[in-house]
């Protein structure tokens, strides 16, 4: 039983390790994209990005399709021209507030806290999100973008994390 223990623990220690290890480079990688994604918006309002879910040519590179931000595996740009970046992963109320604040944490930390200015967290519904109930949001602003973070109520007890970022004019 003590040699299960051991194992166990073992295990659970390495994984810890490693995961400590990969996410300064996840890090790295998604402040990257996050700035191209930014660029993007600024120069353009996201058109490069719109066509994201096709994959980029081996033969012809095409703009912004290589984007890919580390923990949000879907991105698309909607009819409103609204950035968004999913999750994909459905989980339920508690794991969605410790992952809530995980990937608020991520996504703060490339921002530059001199120039995005925090607004109070919100609870509540998004009007413009149809069919989906925002159980929790975080909003940062700046000159030129709107950022919002949510947790997303997509069906009953199953919940997702979703990231918003719009321009502001």
């Amino acid at each position: 039983m003590k040699i299960v223990y051991l194992i166990t623990g073992t295990f659970l220690f390495a994984n810890i390790v490693m995961a400590q290890f990969a996410t300064p480079y996840e890090q790295q990688k998604f402040c990257k994209n996050l700035e191209q994604v930014l660029e993007s918006g600024r120069k353009e309002n996201f058109e490069s990005i719109s066509g994201t879910n096709a994959k980029q040519s081996a033969i012809l590179v095409v703009p912004g399709y290589s984007i890919h931000l580390p923990k949000f595996p879907v991105i698309y740009v909607d009819k409103d021209k609204r950035f968004i970046a999913k999750t994909n992963l459905n989980m339920d109320s508690l794991t969605s507030v410790i992952q809530f604040n995980d990937y608020k944490d991520f996504v703060y930390s490339c921002l530059d806290t001199s120039k995005w200015k925090i607004m109070p967290p919100t609870v509540g519904d998004d009007s413009s999100t149809v069919f989906i109930t925002e159980h929790q949001t975080i909003s940062v602003q700046n000159l030129e973008f709107f950022l919002t973070i949510a947790s997303e109520k997509v069906a009953e007890k199953v919940y997702s994390i979703l990231f918003y970022l719009r321009r502001r004019y």
